[in-house]
């Protein structure tokens, strides 16, 4: 069985998703039936003081634009995409890691461990992990 499987590391714009999904999205462009690992936040960057700063660009996972540019790039590559994001989920904001497919968000894990004022930015998860059985066969 072979696995084509990619990293595209990063230094994603803070508050600049638009320009950080357009940078996601040239890299990505020329990749066709690969796995393929963003960063943390890869959306809109790391440096949030508090909540209020961070709600704007947390997103929910079934919808939202960060998820919607993922979706379309899967499909154009055949591409299954595990990105780190900011999600909101009613009031909580987790950091969380999606994996989207042609089809959209097939699987979200939220962080459990969080680390210095990681604890003030985002809620804990209190699951621990998930298996993730995909195919980067097109339906």
């Amino acid at each position: 069985m072979e696995i084509n499987l990619a990293f595209y590391q990063f230094s994603p714009l803070f508050k600049k998703p638009q320009k950080n999904l357009a940078s996601i999205g040239k890299s990505l462009s020329t990749l066709r039936d690969t796995i393929v690992v963003l960063p943390e936040l890869c959306h809109c960057g790391y440096q949030f003081k508090n909540q209020d700063e961070l709600l704007p660009f947390a997103e929910t996972v079934d919808k939202g634009q960060t998820i919607s540019s993922l979706t379309h790039l899967a499909r154009q590559g055949n591409l299954l995409i595990i990105a780190g994001i900011a999600e909101r989920d009613e009031k909580k904001i987790y950091n969380s890691a999606v994996a989207v497919s042609s089809q959209g968000v097939i699987a979200c894990y939220r962080k459990v461990h969080l680390f210095n004022n990681e604890k003030d930015l985002f809620f804990k998860s209190f699951k621990p992990s998930f298996t993730l059985n995909s195919s980067l066969t097109k339906k």
